[in-house]
């Protein structure tokens, strides 16, 4: 564990080295204010995170490398869990080039994030999981479902995110050996923006899901030179292009 925040404020320049499995750079549980610049984060360890958070949270990384030694290591630098309360997170000049089992976002709902002059490149990009319809069947479950707020996320400044497998997977992922599926309806939107900047990977959402409807949409925003190069069978709502091009690509 490198650093733990609680309702606390955690200002960090240190580099965080991760060798052993299973370990986490920073980890804010509730209601915590990170900012962290200026270092690297190393996670060399199997099943290391760069920062994962238990939702309701502010962070902000700038100036900020992270790095991987071992190409057979899984890895995420960015989860954040359900909550009602709306996290934010803000990468301002991040650089990340990582291995084949690495994972950019697994996000949930209700967050904001937004990409300065951040340049990130891992085996899959955004990674969201909803509720399945066993799961809605329990009350609790289907007020957190029914609560739910847009998942935001936006490129700017020449920023770039490549998902090597895909962009963005929705209730399914089949990677690194891991295969994974559910039959949950998307029940909050999912906008991704980019402005002048560049989106790379393909667009996928379980069948099931699809098939159980939900009142959640995928929602692709691109303008001012922006690029999104597909490289697979893709689902989107909505797609509006401003001065911005989509370009399809095999594998």
């Amino acid at each position: 564990m490198g650093i733990f925040a609680n309702q606390a404020i955690v200002i960090n320049s240190a580099d965080l080295v991760l060798n052993a499995k299973n370990s986490h750079a920073i980890l804010a549980n509730y209601k915590a204010t990170i900012n962290s610049s200026n270092h690297k984060i190393e996670l060399n360890g199997d099943n290391t995170v760069a920062y994962h958070s238990g939702g309701g949270n502010k962070a902000k990384f700038t100036n900020v490398k992270i790095t991987a030694k071992n190409d057979e290591n899984t890895t995420s630098l960015f989860l954040i869990d359900d909550d009602e309360t709306v996290e934010t997170l803000v990468l301002d000049n991040v650089t990340a080039s990582m291995n084949k089992k690495s994972l950019a976002f697994g996000l949930d709902d209700s967050t904001d994030i937004t990409l300065s002059k951040t340049n990130i490149e891992t085996g899959l990009g955004i990674v969201s999981f909803t509720y399945t319809l066993d799961e809605l069947k329990d009350s609790e479950y289907l007020e957190e479902y029914n609560k739910a707020k847009d998942l935001n996320i936006q490129l700017t400044k020449n920023s770039s995110l490549k998902g090597r497998e895909s962009l963005l997977s929705i209730n399914q992922i089949k990677f690194a050996g891991v295969e994974e599926k559910n039959d949950g309806p998307l029940g909050h939107n999912i906008n991704i923006s980019a402005d002048d900047s560049k989106l790379y990977g393909k667009s996928i959402i379980s069948p099931e899901s699809r098939q159980n409807g939900g009142k959640g949409k995928i929602n692709f925003d691109l303008k001012n030179n922006s690029q999104w190069t597909i490289n697979g069978d893709s689902e989107v709502d909505t797609l509006a292009l401003d001065n911005s091009q989509v370009t399809q690509r095999k594998r």
